[in-house]
């Protein structure tokens, strides 16, 4: 039905309500964006703990390859069902298997973190990054380092962090 043959009404309602979905979308969006900052906020501040989180896990593996237990684990209960016998090398392969997956997952996410940091260190400002989300140092610590104001650090810092979201979610940072 061409817009001529609507009464100007129903033209008027049809325009309300896109004139409303459109609004809605950019309202959510903006939201979406807040939030995957925050999310790369907590990425970053979780990243050294990761580090530390793959190399005792890479510790834990490979004393689990070489038979090295240290008695019950936990997991184990996991792997054995109650009131069901299960072969000592088929729990064993299974806590195996399940280590590993753990082992790649957080280095995965180790690599991606690096991968972002990497595109934003040849900023000038790229210190700010690890130092408030590595070192936990404060903006006036980094700005007296840098020879500059504590604003022009939180700025830039920001300005990195968005950079690295962008990295991290693609578009639905924007």
């Amino acid at each position: 039905m061409p817009n001529e043959q609507l009464s100007p009404k129903l033209m008027a309602v049809i325009n309300e309500a896109v004139e409303r979905a459109v609004a809605a979308t950019r309202t959510a969006q903006a939201t979406e964006a807040k939030d995957i900052y925050k999310q790369t906020e907590r990425r970053l501040y979780a990243y050294p703990h990761l580090l530390e989180k793959v190399q005792d896990n890479i510790a834990r593996l490979t004393d689990l390859e070489a038979g090295i237990t240290q008695g019950h684990s936990t997991s184990i209960v996991r792997f054995s069902p109650s009131g069901v016998r299960v072969d000592p090398d088929d729990m064993l392969e299974a806590i195996l298997c399940d280590a590993r997956a753990r082992l790649s997952r957080d280095q995965q996410e180790v690599e991606v973190i690096q991968k972002a940091l990497k595109g934003i260190e040849r900023d000038a400002y790229f210190a700010t990054v690890p130092a408030r989300y590595f070192d936990g140092r404060a903006d006036w610590q980094v700005a007296d380092e840098l020879h500059c104001d504590d604003s022009t650090v939180r700025r830039n810092r920001a300005r990195l962090v968005r950079v690295i979201t962008i990295r991290l979610y693609g578009v639905a940072a924007v």
